[in-house]
């Protein structure tokens, strides 16, 4: 569970680290209700539900932030997962807390 923590934060450090251009691409995932691991391909896609949407996306990059996305499936409803890429290329995965009700 430990090693799993600084994992996250590692990723969500260097996401902060990170700045995008202008012609980078954002999708915010309410819900993560698939995902597609690269293998031969070398693509890895993900799939769910649009934040405030409601709308079904999907997501395909030549490198994805796998502990990111398997901890927004393993605790639904917990967290929004964004993307962000440019050129076809994964710049950063961040996961954000959902406000909890009291």
């Amino acid at each position: 569970m430990r090693i799993k923590e600084i994992v996250l934060a590692t990723c969500l450090v260097l996401a902060s680290i990170f700045s995008f251009s202008a012609a980078a691409d954002s999708k915010v995932f309410d819900t993560v209700t698939w995902f597609k691991l690269a293998s031969s391909s070398g693509y890895s896609s993900i799939g769910g539900t649009e934040k405030n949407t409601g709308t079904s996306i999907t997501a395909t990059f030549s490198n994805i932030c796998t502990s990111l996305v398997l901890t927004a499936m393993e605790k639904s409803g917990r967290y929004n997962l964004k993307v962000t890429w440019s050129n076809g290329r994964l710049d950063y995965c961040e996961l954000e807390v959902k406000p909890q009700p009291n």
